[in-house]
């Protein structure tokens, strides 16, 4: 699968599929996590919702410094400051303050975010996008397969001792790995060129740079629609939450039968992978997006009407939200990224990030509110929300005719 591609592709997925093991464990039981420590729905969602607006800034920073300090640097730096640092926190996190901290931390990953995604695209050929998206989902969702222990382990000795536990593992295991894969990057052609162009430019002038590269962008219509599909992809994002919440408090599954979740999402992921991935490219893009915001939707309001206990209606319904998700980002992620200029990678995906970032703010927070109103709403609003991020891809983009020579 990765003989092919670039080296820093190769090392950077690698090395994905090892952290995304602890990542996905971290982040599949935080909010029953931070329930168990004694947080409320609002508590929770309101620190998604400020976490947001620090990521909003951080994003707007994030393509200069990328540029400024290059891919690589920026990378370890900011991964001991957004993934090692409240890792810590969230091990010791007894009440709200200690919590916020952590997620206030963990939004400076937008300029991480940034300068991993160019290690991981840039020198890689356009015919090989998708594939690199369709691996690079793959590996993160691989990850998944070790809830399968997760979950019996924190219900045998609890749901706040375990996850302690993980907290402090994931922080040895996780800095480690940054130092490690930090010796095996070289510095892309594109990075060295965009530092060289940015050493003589003042701070100003380089966010100003970034401004000017994201007007361009955004004048594309095609990447324009496509970036508003993203944000509200998003801000549904920003709410899912509520998600497992829902499941564990509303339908009554237990820790073990909702770790089931992550692997089937694995197994799903790898069989599209073989079976669609050769079928993503530009002439059918809008109708697989479209396609897939629709079972991801379905996956959400289905919950609501799924007999309470039953394992097998739960499979079946995530199962379907599961395959429109692998489906949605690989699709979505090569889409943009096709329309992104080769010079100014850093640029445009900050551009589609710091909407997202701007528009997700209040999502935490109003997930959270509806929750504690109605957990069947908030999951019902969610849904919908996904199933309203196709309506940008209705609109066909008109061809011009040529006028008949008279």
């Amino acid at each position: 699968m990765l003989k092919d591609l670039p080296q820093n592709t190769r090392v950077t997925l690698l090395l994905n599929l090892f952290s995304s093991t602890m990542a996905s464990i971290l982040f599949f039981y935080a909010a029953l996590y931070m329930q168990g420590v004694g947080l409320t729905a609002p508590q929770i969602g309101l620190i998604t919702s400020l976490a947001s607006v620090t990521g909003f800034l951080t994003q707007a920073i994030a393509a200069p410094v990328v540029n400024r300090m290059g891919r690589k640097r920026s990378l370890l730096l900011f991964s001991f400051l957004c993934w090692s640092v409240p890792l810590l926190l969230w091990m010791l996190a007894n009440g709200f303050t200690l919590f916020l901290l952590a997620a206030l931390f963990f939004s400076i990953s937008r300029i991480t975010a940034i300068a991993w995604y160019c290690v991981v695209t840039e020198g890689v050929p356009e015919r090989q996008k998708a594939k690199v998206f369709g691996i690079m989902f793959i590996f993160g969702s691989v990850g998944g397969l070790a809830t399968l222990l997760a979950g019996p382990v924190i219900d045998r000795f609890g749901l706040v001792p375990a996850m302690r536990v993980l907290y402090g593992l994931a922080f040895v295991m996780m800095t480690g790995m940054f130092i490690f894969r930090h010796g095996r990057l070289t510095e892309s052609e594109a990075g060295v060129e965009q530092q060289r162009r940015h050493d003589s430019l003042s701070l100003v002038a380089s966010v100003w740079h970034h401004i000017e590269t994201v007007r361009q962008n955004l004048a594309n219509r095609e990447f324009r629609a496509l970036t508003v599909v993203y944000v509200l992809f998003a801000f549904a994002s920003g709410m899912d939450f509520v998600t497992i919440l829902f499941m564990n408090k509303e339908l009554h599954f237990s820790v073990t039968q909702l770790s089931l979740l992550p692997p089937l999402t694995a197994v799903i992921s790898i069989l599209l992978y073989r079976a669609t991935l050769k079928h993503v490219h530009a002439a059918n893009e809008r109708s697989i997006l479209c396609l897939s915001l629709a079972a991801m939707a379905a996956g959400k309001i289905l919950l609501l009407v799924i007999p309470a206990g039953s394992v097998w209606w739960l499979l079946a319904v995530s199962g379907v939200g599961a395959a429109g998700g692998y489906l949605f980002q690989v699709a979505i992620s090569a889409a943009l990224n096709n329309r992104m200029g080769a010079a100014h990678m850093a640029d445009a995906q900050s551009a589609v990030q710091l909407l997202s970032a701007l528009f997700s703010i209040p999502a935490g927070y109003a997930a959270g509110a509806l929750y504690a109103y109605r957990p069947g709403l908030a999951m019902l609003v969610t849904g919908v929300v996904m199933l309203a991020a196709a309506f940008p891809l209705l609109r066909k983009v008109a061809v011009p005719v040529p006028e008949p020579d008279e």
